[in-house]
């Protein structure tokens, strides 16, 4: 188990900042615990010198990914988020050079918050003009630099553990769930926003407290359609079979289940 050796962290901490799902505040909380963020970044997202740009590491193979970690670690960063879609399958042999945590939430209370973040009702009437049927780009005045994002499309637990999270196009399959899983196994720490005792798995890198909402904004949404709960739900069957895998594999980290019987329920 990695950790805090001499108040410093053993290994690169990557967060995988799902949308939403409390990521901000966890930030938040590394960097009050005097952790050492890339040079420039933005919300924990490196970016280049200057803040000119983002990096996109995630698009890195294994090689490039090794050797960049090994840079900024070497120039003694201990935290980096990644927030817009997460390392590629052809770069997993290079994971070992990070502990990787990412915090989840349920799916809809996700989609519901980000809707909020957006505008709402306000901008957009209702929440099926924007969820499924908008695409969405990420783009900031600094930079010409432009990509889809995909965090208002169904199953977005799911794609962006796939390394999907800008491609709005790609199609999920059974196949993609299981790779989901597979990865989120490799994980040091899954915390889940609905459990605060979860929080406690940030102990171990010198992180303390209870989770304090930093980014939570007013609430824009008059009234759901009555229907679209159960639509949602349907229409995001893999990420609510992820979510409980991730509850699952939280339990086991917190000592609060048994791995092989938790295995077996799974």
């Amino acid at each position: 188990m990695k950790g805090v050796v001499n108040n410093q962290l053993e290994n690169l901490v990557l967060f995988l900042h799902i949308h939403k799902s409390g990521g901000t505040s966890i930030a938040q909380m590394f960097h009050d615990a005097g952790k050492l963020f890339h040079d420039p970044h933005v919300n924990g997202n490196p970016w280049t010198q200057g803040c000119r740009d983002i990096i996109e590491f995630w698009n890195f193979d294994a090689r490039q990914l090794k050797e960049w970690a090994q840079a900024i670690r070497a120039k003694g960063v201990e935290f980096i988020a990644c927030e817009w879609d997460f390392l590629s399958r052809e770069s997993r042999y290079a994971w070992t050079e990070f502990s990787l945590i990412t915090c989840m939430r349920d799916s809809f209370s996700r989609i519901v918050s980000d809707y909020q973040s957006m505008g709402g009702d306000q901008r957009w009437g209702d929440i099926r003009r924007w969820y499924g049927g908008t695409k969405l780009t990420w783009s900031r005045e600094s930079t010409d630099r432009k990509f889809p994002v995909t965090h208002n499309l169904p199953n977005h637990y799911v794609r962006l553990l796939n390394g999907l999270g800008t491609d709005p196009d790609a199609r999920l399959t059974e196949e993609n769930l299981t790779y989901a899983k597979y990865c989120l196994e490799l994980f040091d720490s899954v915390l889940i926003l609905e459990k605060p005792e979860s929080f406690r798995l940030l102990n171990k890198y010198g992180v303390i407290g209870p989770i304090v909402h930093v980014n939570q904004r007013k609430r824009l949404v008059a009234g759901l359609p009555e229907d679209f709960k159960s639509e949602f739900v349907a229409d995001n069957e893999f990420d609510y079979k992820l979510y409980k895998y991730g509850l699952i594999l939280c339990e086991v980290m917190l000592g609060l289940s048994n791995p092989a019987t938790s295995v077996e329920a799974i």
